[in-house]
């Protein structure tokens, strides 16, 4: 006799939320957890990973502007990614995707700020 009350319904599309990625991959899971849409979150994911090896690829730090006397940049930037590996280690309840979602808009506005900052500084080279 097979007792159907331990029986579940399975989808092979849907992974079970307990289920998460390694730790060096959580940044990047909180940032896909927090953008509702699959394309935009594709977009989020390879424009963060492509960012993280930007900044890995650059031989003058001092272009950096996370770097050049900006200390809070740099504290934010740091503070971020741990919220991010945090957030990417919780269950997807409204309160951390909310939490993902304002992270991941100040991430970007950082970058941005970043990479604005280091055309301003090239412009201003040039023309001297």
């Amino acid at each position: 006799r097979v007792c159907h009350s331990f029986l579940l319904l399975v989808c092979g599309l849907l992974t079970p939320l307990h289920i998460v990625p390694e730790w060096y991959f959580l940044c990047q899971y909180a940032m896909l957890k927090a953008v509702p849409n699959k394309n935009a979150g594709f977009i989020v994911l390879l424009t963060s990973i492509f960012a993280l090896f930007f900044f890995g690829e650059i031989r003058n730090l001092t272009t950096l502007c996370l770097l050049n006397n900006n200390g809070f940049s740099l504290s934010f930037f740091f503070f971020s990614s741990l919220c991010f590996l945090w957030i990417g280690a919780q269950f997807p309840q409204e309160k951390f995707l909310s939490y993902a979602r304002i992270l991941t808009l100040y991430y970007y506005f950082l970058l941005i700020g970043c990479v604005l900052n280091t055309k301003k500084k090239k412009k201003i080279i040039m023309k001297c």
